[in-house]
């Protein structure tokens, strides 16, 4: 049996919980709740608020916050008879959306006699606990702090809990060495090679299958630039074709469709006809294929040209857990136009840095790439429009790793924190290989005689299960697919969350996982074992980098009685990167037994903009339903996905909550 400490107040009537029964688990690995829970989060009527709020004091010196604020999340929202209750989890920055949050969130509670408890978790100045005191009406108590994440945990655990025969155990660490930058730097000069413009032939037949033609660029080239052609024997009814380029690899890097190539062609819109364009750098050498298709019986004759801009590139060796790869490219020769490029491990175009206004950027080009894939990557500098003048570039590289178990660990936490709140019992933690002494006098104090050890990496040590198993009675849920079956067995809901690890001090982790205990929803890094994903996400990015105010670069034969920027239009977004994308999400998914393929699933994203760009969210659109909390750092996080689980009471505070707000929101809660 499991009991908690205290009345849970609700805001009509007060509860007291009594107890409840805790869920067994059956024997092996990859064991499943046995008695599924009825509870479906997603039913307003199953969800009940508290009269309460716990605030965390965020560290920017140590993980320790990071750890505590999840330890806290089984008693900030957990189940007991199908009903969920929930109050709110911040971390305390003192922004004015805090202060926003706090001030509905008393205003609200105010309806039913105000909080009753207020919880504080980590080193605040009493100076401050008193003004908050003040302005929350009500005392603060307990003030929980400890040298640990695991004494926290503990702490927390014999304050909410009188006893219980179950605990949910994660691994924790408050510190972590992130190994030092790698760096390097090439330089190269651009002489005695100015671009070429190579012109040839070629014929498509109207059968609706694509016709071939075929051009092999130089070994010097960096980038090609393409204008296929042709003559319409009547303007008045142009001839529609689109294309595909195929690089030596296989992979489709440019194309065009042909509602696109319907009002280039068409003078009613155009000033002359548009040609097939692409403008695009070389990512492997050997025969590229331009594959066209003509809609309609009869042969059209090409006219093609390709430029061939000269280019150099250099390899770079990326390493597992890697944060960023930034790279710089300076040159001499101001009054040029260079372009930089990273083609991927696998030889994709992951991103790009086109050639700028000479006169808003001279002479300097840089990437900022976060979480790069494992492997040897590419970088390609072309000199756009190259003459025989020399040109010296400087190439430098500096590539940055978060610590190699980060992930692990906070995934471990994160899940354990959801598990734990789906059975409504205690979240303890231990060292890899050791259990703490608070987290065993916890355990004792509480009467746990079995455990389920949440660690979907696995970087347990077999003598860490020994001292468990020497406590009580250990289910090792060491595997993605084994904490994902349990957790959704329990909450019998698709939904996911998605973060990633950022690996100083402050971490998204925390938060997120406040809202997966919310949805029921298992919580992963989006970087993976390989930053696969995040590089795909990058990649879906890359497209928005074209700018149409340069002209003959990325702009030819603008459309003068349009909107549009001109033919790259349709490459924006990338259609080709955006199936990768969400392709490579789905492997992601069923290798962490989370996919449905029933139904599109619900996927929250917890993560800035500027390192998960939010291209990748409208990738998965088809297959998915994602939404995406993009605040820039965890407090604000925090601030905004409790707004968001609470708006449902926290609208009634407004002044204008009358019939039309009811209504407005009964509908946007898909009343």
């Amino acid at each position: 049996m499991s009991y908690r400490n205290g009345k849970i107040l609700m805001p009509i009537f007060l509860v007291l919980l009594m107890g409840s029964t805790l869920i067994p688990l059956l024997s092996g690995t990859m064991q499943t709740i046995s008695s599924i829970s009825e509870f479906k989060p997603s039913a307003s009527s199953s969800q009940v608020p508290l009269r309460r709020l716990t605030i965390v004091s965020p560290d920017s010196n140590s993980y320790i916050d990071d750890f505590a604020y999840m330890s806290a999340i089984p008693a900030s929202v957990f189940i007991h008879n199908d009903t969920q209750y929930i109050s709110p989890l911040i971390y305390t920055s003192g922004s004015d959306s805090e202060v926003w949050l706090l001030e509905d969130w008393v205003e609200y509670i105010d309806i039913d006699g105000g909080l009753t408890q207020v919880i504080a978790i980590g080193d605040y100045r009493e100076s401050t606990l008193t003004n908050l005191q003040y302005d929350l009406g009500c005392k603060i108590y307990p003030r929980i702090t400890g040298t640990s994440s695991a004494d926290i945990a503990a702490t927390i655990a014999v304050s909410e809990w009188r006893s219980s025969s179950t605990a949910v155990i994660a691994l924790s660490k408050d510190t972590f060495d992130s190994p030092n930058p790698i760096t390097g730097s090439v330089s190269h000069i651009f002489q005695n090679q100015a671009s070429q413009l190579s012109e040839f032939g070629g014929s498509v037949v109207g059968n609706l299958a694509p016709s071939s033609i075929t051009f092999t660029p130089p070994s010097w080239a960096g980038w090609i630039e393409g204008r296929f052609n042709w003559t319409d024997s009547d303007p008045l009814h142009p001839e529609i074709l689109t294309h595909e380029l195929i690089d030596p690899t296989g992979i489709i890097v440019d194309y065009s469709v042909y509602n696109q190539m319907y009002f280039s062609r068409n003078t009613g819109y155009v000033a002359s006809p548009v040609p097939l364009n692409f403008w695009v750098p070389i990512t492997s050498d050997g025969e590229w294929t331009m594959n066209i298709t003509r809609y309609s019986n009869d042969t059209t004759t090409m006219d093609c040209e390709v430029d061939y801009h000269p280019g150099f590139s250099q390899t770079v060796i990326v390493p597992s857990a890697a944060e960023w790869l930034n790279v710089t490219m300076s040159w001499n020769n101001v009054a040029t136009d260079l372009n930089l490029a990273l083609i991927d491990p696998t030889g994709r175009l992951a991103m790009w840095a086109p050639a700028g206004s000479i006169l808003s950027n001279p002479g300097h080009e840089t990437i900022d790439f976060p979480y790069p894939m494992e492997g040897e990557w590419t970088i390609v500098t072309a000199w756009n429009d190259a003459t025989e003048e020399q040109n010296n570039i400087e190439l430098s590289w500096e590539i940055s790793q978060l610590p190699s178990t980060l992930q692990a660990y906070l995934e471990s936490a994160a899940n354990a924190a959801v598990l734990a709140s789906q059975m409504n019992v205690p979240l303890l933690y231990v060292d890899a290989n050791q259990v703490p002494e608070k987290t065993e006098w916890a355990m004792n104090r509480l009467g746990v005689s079995s455990v389920i050890l949440v660690d979907p990496l696995n970087i347990q040590t077999s003598s860490l299960v020994t001292d468990i198993s020497a406590l009580a009675s250990v289910t090792n849920l060491n595997t993605y697919s084994s904490v994902s079956a349990n957790i959704i067995t329990l909450s019998e809901n698709p939904d996911i969350v998605v973060t990633v690890p950022k690996g100083d001090n402050n971490e998204f982790f925390g938060p997120a996982a406040y809202s997966a205990a919310v949805h029921g929803s298992p919580i992963f890094s989006l970087c993976g074992n390989d930053n696969q994903l995040t590089t795909r996400a990058q990649e879906t990015w890359a497209p928005y980098l074209i700018g149409p105010e340069i002209d003959n670069i990325y702009v030819i034969n603008k459309y003068e009685n349009r909107a549009e920027n001109g033919w790259y239009d349709e490459r924006i977004p990338n259609k080709f990167s955006m199936m990768k994308s969400v392709d490579d999400f789905e492997s992601f998914l069923t290798i962490r037994g989370a996919f449905n393929s029933t139904s599109p699933q619900p996927v929250v994203v917890v993560a800035p903009v500027s390192l998960l760009p939010i291209s990748f969210d409208r990738s998965l659109q088809c297959d998915f339903q994602p939404g995406r909390i993009p605040a820039e750092n965890p407090a604000d996080a925090s601030v905004l996905i409790n707004r968001g689980l609470l708006h449902r009471y926290l609208y009634l505070t407004a002044d204008n909550a009358d019939t039309s707000l009811v209504s407005m929101y009964a509908y946007t809660d898909g009343s």
